[in-house]
């Protein structure tokens, strides 16, 4: 039986990013040189019901009778709470909108990290290549911003006494760093270790 190419938009429901690579300039290249664009959305089950009935509708069109155990579907569930995780690819970096539903575009585009509150739109598409390797993807195309997290300082975090972090040294002048040079030549010393006496003296 041929799969079909129809379309089958999705809407995901609103959660939260867990694995966030959909930055127009950082696809994940980890297993594709070509990088793809990926978003992993943690959702509770009954925000998730809108997505997974109609990617119950794509498997039972595309493999009628099959056991879905056998198909691979993107889709995981938390044993401890129920909540459902929506893996979502595309070779194409994803449009952005924000939580009115007005484009995001260009140098405005946010770098979407973990925790950042998202709703995702795309396809769902039913794939056959081989009998093993057969199933359904989640087609990403649009990621709305509800709510940002970006990178900076983790959050929640209270003082406590311990390890402190050296200061950042400042960056060596031209000229000191002709000085560690012409120390290098006359010393068995390792160039890290004149360094260090040149910024730490």
């Amino acid at each position: 039986m041929a799969i079909s190419n129809k379309k089958n938009p999705f809407v995901s429901g609103v959660g939260t990013a867990r694995y966030a690579w959909i930055h127009p300039d950082r696809p994940d290249t980890a297993f594709n040189a070509d990088g793809e664009y990926k978003l992993q959305l943690i959702l509770d089950p009954k925000a998730a019901q809108r997505i997974m009935s109609v990617i119950d509708s794509v498997v039972a069109d595309a493999f009628p009778g099959e056991d879905k155990s056998k198909l691979s579907i993107p889709v995981d569930t938390e044993e401890e709470t129920g909540n459902v995780i929506l893996k979502m690819k595309s070779k194409f970096p994803p449009k952005y909108t924000d939580a009115s539903g007005a484009p995001i575009v260009g140098s405005n585009i946010p770098n979407v990290w973990g925790g950042s509150t998202l709703q995702a739109y795309g396809n769902v598409k039913a794939y056959e290549v081989n009998k093993q390797q057969r199933g359904i993807s989640l087609q990403l195309n649009t990621v709305q911003v509800i709510a940002l997290v970006e990178g900076g300082k983790p959050e929640g975090f209270e003082a406590v006494e311990g390890y402190t972090a050296p200061a950042e040294a400042e960056d060596m002048s031209t000229n000191e760093i002709e000085v560690v040079a012409a120390a290098a030549s006359n010393s068995k010393k390792p160039v890290a270790a004149i360094i260090d006496d040149a910024i730490n003296f």
